[in-house]
C-alpha cells in the first residue's frame, strides 16, 4: 500500500511533464474563441465549485461577454497560485511573467447549454497557451488561513460563499453498514488496511484526495488525522486532461464491480458532486449514497440531509452534521482592495448581490449547484481547522435574511417543506405568526 505523500508526489512530477501533451490533444482555446467577442474569465480551485460555475457560466457570457475556462485544482493549490503571483506583489507588474508559479496550465473547462435539452450544460475542453495564463478567480472550499496564506493585505479581496458538506461516499445503495463513527473514521483513514475496523480493511478501495483538497482538510478536522497522513488511494490521472480528482473518486467507486468489495469501500466527495450520482428521488437510477456520519459526543449518526434519499442538508444546516465548510471566491485587487480585473468583479458583485442578473438568481444557482446558501444555515464554522479542544467550533447564526422553507422547498425534489413553514405571497399574510417576512415565498422570522 502507498502513502498518499508519496502518490501525490508522482502526481505532481508526471504533471509537469504533461503540460505539453494536454495543449497538442485539446484545441486551443484561441481557436475556439477567437472572434466571438468573449473575454475569458480564468478560474482555478475546487472542483466541488464546478457545479455552481456551471451554472454561472451562461448567463455570465450572455449577458456580460465573459467566458468562463475552469481548471480544477486542490482548494490550497488554487490559493497558492494567487498567493505567488507577482503580477499583484509587484504592484500589477510583469502581468505575462508565470515564472512564480502563479499561473495555469493545459486543459480547461468551458460551458454551453445542451442543444439537445436546454435544460442541461455541456461540458468541454480547450487548451491555454503554452505560456500559462494568470488566474482572474480562485475558488476554495477552506479559507486562505486554512491554506497557509496571508491574502489580507490590499491586493486581494475575498468574497465569502455558500455551504458545502464533505461526504463519506459508497458504490451501493443499500450500505451495510450505513453509518461510520469519528473513532471509526480515524483508524480507517489514519491506518494502513482500515486500522482492522470491520469492513474497511482494504486500504485500496479507499478513494481519497490530494492533501491540499478542502475534502481532504475538512475530514481531517474532524477525525483528528493530518490530511497528509491518510491511507488511501488518490485515483487521478494528471494525464487526462479532462479529469479532476473529485470525478476520479466518483469513476472508482462507480467502477467497484462485486459486493464483497462495495462494502469495503469508501471515497471523499463533497456533496456538490455526490448528489448528482446518489441514489434518490431525483435520480433513481444511481448508484452511490452517503454513509450516515457520527460525530463526537453524538448517539447516533446523521446524514447530512434529514434521511439518505433528501437534499434538504437539515443535519448540516442545524449542526448536527460538522462535516462542511464554505466556498471562498480570492481575486486581486486594485489599490482600494476591490477586486480586479473588472471581469472578476463582476462575478463577485454577483455573489455579493450587487450585479443583478436578468433571469438568474444566485439562490437558485446554488440550490441546483447542491450547495447551501448562507441565509439557510443555522450554525456556521469560525474556523476550518479545529480549535483548542480539537474539533470543529460551530456556533449558532441566525442569517440576517433568512431563507430555510425557501431552501428545503427548492431542494428536495418533490418540493416538500416542513410543517412550520408558510408559504405567502406579501409580508401581510405573515402578520399572525412569528415569521414575519415574506421572503422567497415563505414567511421567515426577519
Amino acid at each position: 500500500m502507498i502513502r498518499r505523500t508519496l502518490l501525490l508526489a508522482a502526481v505532481v512530477s508526471i504533471a509537469a511533464s504533461s503540460r505539453n501533451a494536454r495543449a497538442e490533444i485539446l484545441q486551443p482555446c484561441g481557436d475556439v474563441f477567437g472572434g466571438t467577442g468573449l473575454s475569458p474569465l480564468i478560474v482555478t480551485g475546487s472542483p466541488a465549485a464546478e457545479p455552481l460555475i456551471k451554472q454561472l457560466s451562461l448567463p455570465l457570457e450572455s449577458q456580460f461577454s465573459l467566458k468562463i475556462l475552469f481548471q480544477a485544482s486542490p482548494s490550497c493549490s488554487a490559493v497558492a497560485k494567487l498567493a505567488n503571483d507577482s503580477y499583484t506583489n509587484n504592484a500589477h507588474t510583469n502581468l505575462h511573467d508565470c515564472s512564480d508559479g502563479s499561473c495555469v496550465f493545459g486543459g480547461v473547462a468551458y460551458y454551453a447549454v445542451d442543444p439537445n435539452d436546454s435544460k442541461k450544460i455541456t461540458t468541454s475542453y480547450c487548451a491555454l497557451d503554452e505560456g500559462g495564463s494568470h488566474i482572474d478567480i480562485a475558488v476554495s472550499d477552506v479559507s486562505a488561513d486554512t491554506c497557509g496564506q496571508s491574502l489580507s493585505n490590499i491586493w486581494y479581496a475575498h468574497t465569502p460563499g455558500p455551504a458545502n458538506a464533505v461526504t463519506l461516499a459508497v458504490p451501493s445503495t443499500n450500505p451495510d453498514p450505513a453509518a461510520m463513527t469519528d473513532k471509526e473514521a480515524y483508524f480507517v483513514f489514519g491506518f494502513t488496511c482500515g486500522g482492522g475496523v470491520e469492513p474497511w480493511t482494504n486500504s485500496k478501495l479507499h478513494f481519497i484526495q490530494s492533501p491540499d483538497s478542502s475534502e481532504s482538510i475538512l475530514l481531517s478536522s474532524v477525525i483528528g488525522v493530518p490530511p497528509e497522513s491518510f491511507w488511501g488511494v488518490n485515483p487521478y490521472d494528471p494525464n487526462n486532461p479532462t479529469a479532476n480528482q473529485s470525478t476520479a473518486v466518483v469513476n472508482a467507486l462507480m467502477g467497484i464491480s462485486t459486493d464483497a468489495d462495495a462494502k469495503r469501500t469508501v471515497g471523499v466527495l463533497a456533496s456538490s458532486i455526490l448528489d448528482d450520482y446518489r441514489n434518490s428521488q431525483l435520480n433513481p437510477s444511481g448508484r452511490l449514497s452517503a454513509l450516515a456520519f457520527r460525530p463526537r459526543g453524538a448517539t447516533v449518526a446523521y446524514y447530512p440531509d434529514s434521511s439518505s434519499m433528501a437534499f434538504d442538508k437539515r443535519n448540516m444546516r442545524f449542526g448536527r452534521y460538522p462535516l462542511f465548510g464554505y466556498l471562498h471566491l480570492y481575486t486581486r485587487a486594485d489599490q482600494a482592495g476591490k477586486p480586479a480585473p473588472v471581469n472578476a468583479k463582476t462575478v463577485t458583485d454577483i455573489f455579493d448581490g450587487r450585479q443583478p442578473v436578468q433571469g438568474f438568481t444566485l439562490f437558485d444557482a446554488t440550490v441546483k449547484a447542491h450547495y447551501v446558501p448562507v441565509c439557510a444555515m443555522n450554525v456556521t464554522r469560525t474556523q476550518d481547522l479545529p480549535g483548542g479542544d480539537g474539533y470543529p467550533l460551530l456556533q449558532p447564526y441566525q442569517a440576517p435574511a433568512p431563507c430555510g422553507c425557501a431552501f428545503e422547498a427548492a431542494a428536495n425534489p418533490a418540493h416538500t417543506y416542513p410543517a412550520s413553514c408558510r408559504p405567502c405571497n406579501n409580508d401581510t399574510e405573515c402578520a399572525s405568526g412569528s415569521a414575519k417576512v415574506c421572503r422567497l415565498g415563505f414567511c421567515e422570522a426577519r
